[in-house]
């Protein structure tokens, strides 16, 4: 994602999973995160937390970009 390789959406995300409170695929993730990456071409990503419980897994990211 850093790279702004969209492919990878579909090695690390899974089928089906919340995006802002609102379920999301892979599919409808991508056209997403082309805007952003058109928005902000430098924008980097940051894994700050990665919670897993059960069949339940949060992440906490940053996002940062030059201003």
């Amino acid at each position: 994602m850093n790279e702004g390789s969209l492919h990878v959406v579909d090695e690390i995300f899974p089928k089906k999973f919340f995006l802002n409170g609102q379920e999301m695929s892979c599919e409808g993730f991508k056209p997403i995160a082309a805007l952003w990456r058109s928005a902000f071409p430098d924008l980097h990503y940051t894994l700050d937390h990665l919670i897993a419980e059960g069949e339940w897994v949060v992440e906490h990211w940053t996002g940062r970009g030059p201003i």
